[in-house]
Formats: structure tokens, sequence, C-alpha cells
């Protein structure tokens, strides 16, 4: 009984010894200011987790993608650089002879960030859906949409933002990747 006591008795001196470091790193937390461009990019992580479906949907109709990641990266004063990569499906597109075309980037940013196609179904050709226009209300709308941020700072962000995309093909050769600014019609 006086065994078991004592260990009891150890082990809450070792418990309440090891706590403390943890409610000193709470307290540390406190602290820390959070910048609008760290809650800026905050937001582009939950865009893409709430978006990301959009792409990996199994529609026929449309390229079969098994995975998306993304990376978005701020080079001091000069601009935000986000990046996505596009896998497509490897068991489709083995077999399949589809290669990756610069419509299909387009699709992807204009499916992620505007909930658009922007071009027909089989053809792919361009409907004119979205304009700059509209793509850059609706990013004021969904992710500069910061209480802090006024129509210039919004404008400023927009045209500061550079969008890449990679089409990772299971043909490595095939690969695509096309960039510009997250607004423009076409990414080149």
């Amino acid at each position: 009984m006086a065994i078991c006591r004592n260990i009891i008795l150890i082990l809450g001196v070792l418990s309440w010894i090891y706590s403390l470091p943890a409610l000193a790193d709470f307290k540390k937390i406190k602290n820390i200011n959070i910048t609008t461009l760290d809650f800026l990019f905050l937001k582009f992580d939950n865009f893409f987790i709430k978006n990301q479906h959009k792409i990996l949907d199994r529609n026929p109709l449309t390229v079969r993608y098994q995975g998306i990641n993304y990376d978005v990266n701020y080079e001091k004063e000069k601009e935000i650089k986000v990046t996505i990569y596009a896998v497509m499906d490897k068991m489709r597109y083995k077999k399949k002879k589809y290669f990756p075309k610069p419509v299909d980037c387009n699709i992807i940013r204009n499916r992620i960030f505007y909930n658009k196609f922007g071009y027909s179904g089989f053809l792919r050709k361009k409907t004119y859906s979205l304009d700059e226009d509209l793509m850059r209300e609706i990013l004021k709308n969904t992710i500069y949409n910061l209480q802090g941020l006024n129509e210039e700072l919004k404008d400023f962000l927009i045209d500061k933002t550079k969008i890449s995309i990679e089409i990772i093909h299971p043909i490595q050769s095939r690969n695509l990747s096309c960039s510009g600014n997250i607004s423009d019609f076409e990414l080149r």
C-alpha cells in the first residue's frame, strides 16, 4: 500500500513538472501578433481545402485528376506566388492518349477560384462566361474580403498575386506548366 502511494506521488510530481513548460508556451503564444499577410495566407489555405473537390470530382467529360496540391509563398516586396500541382489520374492516362493543354491550366484555375469552366465541354472553346472584371470581383469577395483592406489595396494585391499551375502527366515528358496573374483571362 505504501509503495502504491509513493508511486502515485512520484507520478503526480513528474506530471506537474512536465506540464509547466506547456503552460509557459501558451503564455508566449498570447503575445504573438498575426499580420494581415499571415491571415491572407490562412484564407488561401482554407479556400483551397474547401474547393479542391471541384477538380477531384469524377466527371467523365473532364480531365480526371488523382491529386491536387498547392503552395502559397510571399516573395518579399515583390509578389504573392500561388502554385498548384495537379496530378492526372495515372490509371486512366497511361491507357488513354490525352495530353494536357494550356486550356486545362485555365480550367483548373477557373474551377478552383471562380467555380466556372470558362470553356465549352467537348470543343474546349472559350465561352466568355468569365472576364477579368468578374474574376477580380469574385477574388475580392472570396479571398481578399478582409475588413482592413480598401478597394485600392485589394486591387494592388490582386495585381501582385501570380499563379503557376503544373499539370503532372503519368508520362514525365508530357507535363505542362502555365503561369500568369491570378486574374488574367488566359494563363500562358
